[in-house]
């Protein structure tokens, strides 16, 4: 029903001369990373929180069902897929149009070789959601989220996997608000994504994760438990080397693993470990991401 509502609400747009303003909710973004990700990885959670049917889920899986029990790893984030998506989504917004065909027939495969990314494949996603008041972001790229998902494992769907495809490593989101000048009947607020992704030519292996506070003892990420702005570490056990990073939005972080033996723990100002959750393990035949959380104690 919101994919019916989006593509008759451009359709409206399209037919009018109005004005349009867009910002970037880096915040959403980070969000629905993290949603697509949690639902990669722990797949059968993800099914269950929506309340869709298990069985109807393999059906719609067929050969690759096996996704449900195994999960997939999650996706890296990517500066140029984001640069892509973001242009993208800045274009439809000023251009009143929505398509991953942009107006100048250009695809996403363009789109991201134009920023440079070397890939042997790719896709994108697009969503939008109008409302009469203003609602707070996340809780729209959450609503969107779970439209794509279930989406995705409807037996009506023909189209592509995205969410539960084995194809890709990595990801960019853009997710922008916008005010559109559409009349009195017509909802203005409006919520644009994009999201590409995509795998590149040269793969590389990350852990991927978020930093956050455990103020409700459930032991698991929620955002706003999401810490921004922590130091980590990532440490080669062999040479004694650190490299040093900080978390983002909503406490995301991701790092390229190297080493043959590496930690990753949450470290204070001097680059000292403190109390908090810890990642170990051997980069040795790593090829695929890896999702870490980390809980300050």
């Amino acid at each position: 029903m919101k994919k019916t509502i989006a593509i008759i609400l451009f359709f409206l747009i399209s037919l009018m001369p109005v004005a349009a303003f867009c910002s970037e909710q880096p915040g959403a973004s980070m969000y629905l990373w993290r949603l697509i990700n949690a639902a990669r990885v722990y797949p059968l959670r993800a099914i269950e929180s929506l309340g869709i049917d298990e069985e109807t889920a393999r059906q719609v899986l067929g050969e690759d069902a096996w996704i449900l029990d195994q999960g997939l790893p999650p996706l890296a984030w990517n500066d140029s897929l984001f640069q892509a998506a973001s242009g993208h989504n800045q274009d439809m917004v000023a251009q009143l149009y929505y398509s991953s065909t942009g107006l100048d027939g250009s695809s996403i495969a363009d789109r991201i070789a134009a920023q440079g990314y070397d890939a042997v494949g790719s896709d994108e996603l697009l969503g939008v959601m109008a409302f009469d008041a203003v609602i707070e972001s996340l809780e729209a790229a959450r609503m969107l989220f779970e439209n794509w998902l279930q989406d995705e494992l409807n037996p009506a769907n023909t189209s592509a996997r995205r969410i539960f495809s084995r194809v890709f490593t990595e990801v960019g989101f853009s997710f922008k608000s916008a005010v559109l000048d559409l009349g009195e009947d017509i909802p203005h607020n409006v919520y644009v994504a994009v999201t590409d992704f995509a795998c590149p030519r040269v793969p590389v292996a990350y852990l991927i994760g978020n930093v956050y506070q455990d103020d409700n003892g459930n032991g698991c990420w929620e955002p706003a438990e999401g810490l921004s702005g922590v130091g980590l570490a990532l440490r080669d056990v062999i040479l004694d080397d650190s490299d040093f990073f900080t978390s983002g939005p909503l406490g995301a972080y991701q790092v390229a693993v190297s080493g043959i033996v590496f930690t990753v723990a949450v470290v204070d100002v001097q680059g000292m470990p403190i109390g908090a959750d810890s990642f170990s393990d051997t980069a040795f035949g790593w090829w695929e991401n890896r999702l870490a959380d980390f809980r300050l104690q």
